[in-house]
């Protein structure tokens, strides 16, 4: 026996308990994780507002996960179910198709800009608790949440209620109030053809507070609202939201003080000063229906300028401000409380202010010159296909010039020859020449190793495509960003953006909800890029709203009586900080170079459109850039034209089609040296590619003409009734079928002191009713080279109804039924009479008799100042 030995079963503990913090040591090392309990976590997840949602926006998923053990530290991980992961090891866009370039407004034609991605957040839980989060996540099917702990998941749960993906016959409408049901009764509301409304109700605190994520509404609405508390951050992303095509309807009434506190004084039409009693006969007469019996409280302001109303009096009753490519529409009225709220009018009157407040409302509204109100905005329509291509252009593909090779050579040989023969041969070492050669070859080496990496980099770089949209006369600007890294090193990188506020994949139709191997985490957020390989191309897509240094002032009218003989004339300002290159402005096929435009430079525009123009080849791109055609190679110039030519092709089309003619003109121009710069796993990265300016410009009339052409002012539709559907051919085929209801157009005459004016359309319908052939419309469709043909669709068998058109009297607040040819539709206005306001505003209502069906083409309005035509 040994003594000092401790008893057997203190050794027997001891070695336990070793053994138990070495497993626990592994553990950790390994990141091994403790079992949980099926039941430890409770997760439910409700995604969209109110289950509903836009396949190409970003899609709030609320997430409540209650915790029935001990305090959890984890990650909340939220990502498609429905994602297919691109198994591509090179380029982030693995042969994606070319996604639809451009929609005839200036707005994306299908798709999202960025695409879904998995998204943590980390969390903490104490033991017994609840939690909630609010995640988001761009162009899901099926989102699903799972709860991490380390990399091993303890629960996951999907939405208990499917996702209803909206097409475009679905508004979704925002009601921003104190109280929960306030204006319930838009639901019941038809917009147009089988249109239906959803209402999403938010309380003023919980209003999303940015203009990309109030982008999926076709209207906000807000009333009875204390909009005092909105944040900084949510005003912004009301006007950012407006500024980009959003519809913002403003309710008054007694409330109107309350509402209107916190909304920024750029988007207010009227300024409320007090509340008075009405008999709300203007009211009734825009519903064509009796005024509620006893009136009811409004609000009194004076009007903004800029902005049009319906008056009573002095009083406007309903207003209504342009600010950017959006709408304000103001009531001085509350629909949605007595004597309004139980009033037979009710849906007319609400499906009106629905119609002039919908973002979407100006699809329908083309004139006969091809010009459109611009439309909806706030995201860049983009070919991604051409996105991809420009950024696997990398200038690190450059073939070094000869010149600066030859240089090199000749310099290596001097220096190894004649310059060490003579300092040996001056200090009479020229037996040293053997250590002397070696270190000459060794210091010119290191030399094109340090020249090589200034001008290449150092192995890690991004390739970046940044385009700016931007409004005129603002300073917002909406950026979205296509980024392409590239690594010498195989492995995970981590990637953050300067003005990346939503970070996703780039988006790509060959994987429905693209690549699954991008990862966004924090705030702001940062994306994860795992698994690149070396010397390929990862892409991740951003975008957001910033304030830019200045802003774009631009004005185009049309000068010139016909379609064929108008001219587009204006002025840009480059107020903004750093110049503009390569800039054009386009419009329907033709074009104006404005070449280098400096920071506070303006250029007069002045260049014809019009049918019987040469369409400059069709691709206006082609034109510009000659050369961009031939393959990728050549000098750095040449490569930089052709991803300059693919992306303005991306952005404002290939120059075929009815929807190219439809378009806003449109302003390009390249901003070198404004790319963000990127952050790659906390350091500053080299950043090459192209910063674009992009701005849609509405096409006005001239203030200061004496005469208003047909085709000058775009007409916009506020109302609609039974069946309509709308199509466009080209310049002069907008038109609209009306089936046994009415479609109401609103014209606006720029200012006031107009003696006579007279309202034009055309129709198929027959004077006497009844059934009749339809008359075909002929369709241009034009050709490369500027050629094209006219295509005459078959005659149709209809049933006509003589069609009706009826001007609004502002003066008496009544429709009044005007005569007319039906096939010609001409009407002149009664100037004296009341039929144009005194802000200029004309309101026409066509009628197709029930049972029948009128094709009315877009109407026109000619005016005259000064002496009457």
């Amino acid at each position: 026996m040994v003594r000092g030995l401790a008893p057997q079963g203190a050794v027997v503990r001891r070695a336990v308990g070793f053994a138990v913090v070495l497993g626990a040591a592994v553990a950790a090392m390994f990141g091994a994780v403790p079992a949980y309990a099926a039941d430890r976590f409770q997760v439910q997840v409700s995604a969209g507002y109110d289950g509903y949602a836009r396949s190409d926006d970003w899609i709030p998923v609320q997430v409540t996960v209650k915790n029935n053990g001990g305090d959890f530290r984890g990650l909340l991980q939220l990502d498609d179910a429905a994602a297919t992961q691109n198994s591509g090891s090179g380029g982030g866009f693995g042969g994606a198709k070319a996604m639809p370039a451009i929609g005839p407004y200036g707005v994306s034609a299908g798709g999202a800009p960025v695409g879904a991605a998995t998204r943590e957040v980390a969390v903490v839980i104490p033991a017994g608790s609840t939690r909630h989060y609010t995640l988001y996540v761009a162009a899901a099917q099926r989102p699903r949440v799972t709860l991490l702990s380390g990399t091993t998941a303890v629960a996951s749960a999907e939405p208990t209620q499917p996702l209803t993906m909206t097409g475009p016959t679905t508004l979704l409408v925002a009601v921003v109030s104190d109280q929960a049901d306030t204006l319930d009764q838009l639901a019941l509301v038809r917009p147009s053809t089988n249109g239906t409304v959803h209402v999403t109700h938010f309380k003023p605190a919980a209003l999303p507070a940015s203009g990309v994520l109030l982008r999926t509404f076709d209207a906000v609405v807000i009333d009875d609202a204390s909009t005092d508390a909105f944040t900084a951050d949510q005003k912004g992303a009301l006007q950012d939201y407006v500024q980009e095509g959003g519809g913002l309807l403003l309710v008054g009434g007694p409330s109107a003080r309350k509402t209107m506190a916190g909304i920024p004084a750029d988007l207010q039409p009227v300024k409320p000063a007090a509340t008075r009693h009405n008999d709300l006969h203007v009211v009734g007469g825009l519903a064509s229906s009796a005024a509620p019996a006893g009136g009811g409280e409004i609000a009194t302001g004076e009007l903004a300028a800029g902005a049009r109303a319906v008056r009573d009096g002095t009083v406007p009753m309903l207003a209504s401000l342009q600010v950017g490519r959006g709408t304000v529409v103001f009531t001085a009225f509350d629909p949605g409380a007595e004597p309004l709220a139980s009033w037979a009018g009710e849906k007319v009157l609400l499906r009106q202010l629905v119609n002039r407040a919908n973002a979407q409302q100006a699809v329908s509204t083309v004139n006969a010159k091809g010009s459109s109100a611009v439309g909806p905005g706030g995201r860049v329509s983009l070919d991604y296909g051409s996105v991809s291509a420009v950024l696997n252009n990398l200038p690190s593909l450059d073939i070094p010039q000869l010149g600066f090779v030859g240089w090199l050579l000749f310099g290596y040989a001097i220096l190894v020859g004649p310059v060490n023969y003579l300092v040996l041969k001056r200090m009479r070492k020229r037996h040293l020449a053997w250590l002397t050669i070696p270190a000459a070859v060794a210091v010119s080496s290191t030399a094109v190793l340090l020249i090589g990496l200034s001008i290449k980099g150092v192995g890690t770089q991004v390739n970046q495509v940044r385009v700016v949209e931007v409004v005129p006369g603002s300073g917002r600007q909406y950026v979205v960003t296509y980024s392409g890294l590239v690594a010498a090193h195989r492995g995970d990188y981590t990637m953050t953006l300067a003005d990346g506020t939503f970070v996703g994949s780039t988006p790509n139709l060959n994987y429905p909800t693209s690549d699954n191997r991008v990862t966004v985490q924090g705030d702001p957020p940062q994306a994860v890029l795992r698994g690149v390989t070396a010397y390929s191309i990862r892409t991740l897509a951003s975008e957001g709203f910033t304030q830019g240094q200045g802003q774009v002032d631009a004005e185009l009218h049309f000068k010139g009586t016909t379609a064929a003989g108008s001219t587009v004339a204006g002025t840009v300002a480059n107020k903004t900080g750093h110049d503009f290159e390569d800039a054009v402005v386009v419009y329907r096929g033709q074009y104006q170079q404005l070449g280098i435009l400096h920071a506070g430079q303006a250029a007069t525009v002045s260049f014809g459109v019009g049918s019987s123009n040469n369409r400059n080849g069709g691709d206006v791109a082609s034109v510009i850039y000659p050369g961009s055609n031939g393959a990728n190679g050549g000098t750095a110039i040449d490569r930089q034209q052709q991803r300059r030519a693919q992306i303005l092709r991306s952005l404002v089309g290939g120059g075929f089609g009815p929807g190219f003619d439809s378009g806003p003109p449109m302003l390009v121009a390249f901003t070198p040296g404004t790319l963000a710069e990127p952050i790659v796993d906390g350091r500053h990265v080299k950043v090459q590619g192209e910063a674009v300016v992009s701005m849609a410009i509405p096409l006005g009339t001239d203030t200061g003409a004496t005469a208003v052409q047909a085709g000058d002012v775009v007409p916009s539709i506020v109302d609609v009734e039974g069946d309509l559907q709308s199509n466009y051919f080209g310049p002069g085929t907008a038109q609209i079928q009306v089936s046994g209801g009415s479609v109401t157009y609103e014209l606006d005459l720029p200012g006031g002191g107009w003696t006579s004016a007279a309202v034009t359309a055309s129709s198929n319908a027959s004077a006497a009713g009844g059934c009749a052939v339809v008359k075909p419309v002929p369709i241009p469709v034009p050709l490369p080279g500027g050629a094209g043909i006219t295509a005459v669709p078959a005659p149709t068998q209809g049933c006509n109804g003589a069609a009706n058109i009826a001007v609004f009297n502002f003066q008496t607040d009544k429709w009044v039924d005007a005569k007319s040819d039906s096939a010609a539709l001409h009407v002149n206005l009664d100037v004296g009479a009341g039929m144009i306001s005194p802000d200029g505003v004309v309101l026409v209502r066509f009628t197709a008799p029930a049972g029948t069906s009128t094709l009315v083409v877009s109407p026109d309005i000619t005016a005259r100042r000064g002496a009457s035509a």
